[in-house]
């Protein structure tokens, strides 16, 4: 299945189900903000996302109460902008200042990664596409 027919799928069962997650739900990102955010990361954007984004840029979702799923609210390109920013400005990206304690299986050992892109946020959690991957 391709994104656009996931989407299709969960722009009608939201609808039906749960207009007031749907209506969060942002239009389009523009050409300038995707061009921003492959910028920010240092990488280039993985197609299916840009499909993604191309069809919902994101929630409005300034309560927190209406997330999209699993108590996560997906991100604008310019909120994951300044997610990476933030990352940066605190915890640098080092990608080769691996720590010790960290058992490889599903995440690298490091602290922090410029060309980590995190796209969903819930309080201080989110899931994020690894655009840097070299392991």
């Amino acid at each position: 299945m391709n994104i656009d027919s996931a989407w299709d799928i969960i722009d009608r069962v939201l609808a039906d189900q749960l207009p007031q997650v749907a209506e969060t739900l942002r239009g389009p990102v523009d050409d300038a903000d995707l061009a921003r955010l492959a910028q920010s990361v240092g990488r280039e954007l993985p197609a299916d996302f840009v499909t993604s984004l191309r069809r919902h840029d994101g929630q409005d979702n300034p309560t927190a109460l209406l997330d999209l799923f699993d108590h996560h609210t997906l991100l604008s390109a310019t909120a994951m902008i300044d997610h990476s920013k933030m990352r940066i400005e605190a915890l640098g990206d080092d990608i080769d200042d691996t720590i010790d304690w960290m058992t490889p299986d599903k995440v690298r050992p490091i602290m922090n990664c410029r060309g980590w892109l995190q796209f969903t946020t819930a309080e201080t959690d989110g899931y994020a596409l690894d655009l840097a991957a070299r392991w």
